[in-house]
């Protein structure tokens, strides 16, 4: 079996932006599980924030659902889930903080075979 993840990089140019499917987003992904605009993240001098915009699918910080419309303070080895396949994590240091988005694709098998019948006689 074969599991791929793909990588989205993001560098704001601005303290705070909006995730999400639309184009109205400022970082857009084409997720069928994010919502027009999912999440917000919000950067105030080395600290990051997340919010849920009263997304479908919610946003999960260390396993648990946030309150839509909150603000929670994340670090760079905090698990934030978008989706059930979308990880979003932090890097960076003093002079400079992106975000790094991984999609994990599901596993896919090596070989694809089809069954047949035996006929015995």
């Amino acid at each position: 079996m074969l599991s791929d993840i793909e990588t989205f990089i993001y560098e704001p140019e601005s303290p705070q932006f909006t995730i999400g499917r639309s184009t109205d987003a400022d970082f857009t992904i084409s997720s069928s599980e994010l919502s027009r605009k999912h999440c917000k993240v919000y950067i105030r001098e080395h600290r990051v924030f997340v919010e849920d915009l009263e997304s479908k699918n919610g946003v999960y910080v260390d396993g648990q659902k946030i309150t839509p419309n909150t603000k929670v303070e994340i670090f760079p080895e905090t698990e934030v889930m978008l989706t059930k396949e979308l990880q979003l994590k932090i890097f960076g240091g003093e002079t400079r903080t992106g975000l790094k988005l991984e999609a994990f694709i599901a596993p896919k098998p090596l070989v694809k075979y089809k069954k047949t019948k035996v006929k015995s006689g």
